[in-house]
């Protein structure tokens, strides 16, 4: 089963895409940074859905270490604060 992981600072956006997926993928979700990279190191996953804003961390931080330990990792940013510039 592909593996799917989630990073929302907002433990509702984690726990509802949790719900939405599980039927078709194993799905892991956290709103803690540490945690998801920790999980990437462990484990093998095909996608995250990874927020721009953590609280006080940058999603392009967070998503720049998980690229260094898994290259191949496909990666959906997701933002309630989207702007023109951060799209780019």
């Amino acid at each position: 089963m592909k593996r799917i992981l989630v990073l929302d600072d907002e433990i509702s956006i984690c726990t509802s895409l949790e719900f939405a997926l599980e039927d078709y993928y194993e799905v892991k979700a956290t709103t803690e940074p540490w945690q998801a990279v920790q999980w990437l190191e462990e484990e093998n996953f095909q996608l995250c859905l990874l927020d721009l804003r953590i609280g006080q961390v940058n999603g392009i931080d967070v998503l720049m270490e998980m690229k260094s330990i898994q290259n191949d990792l496909l990666v959906i940013m997701m933002t309630a604060y989207g702007s023109i510039a951060s799209s780019v």
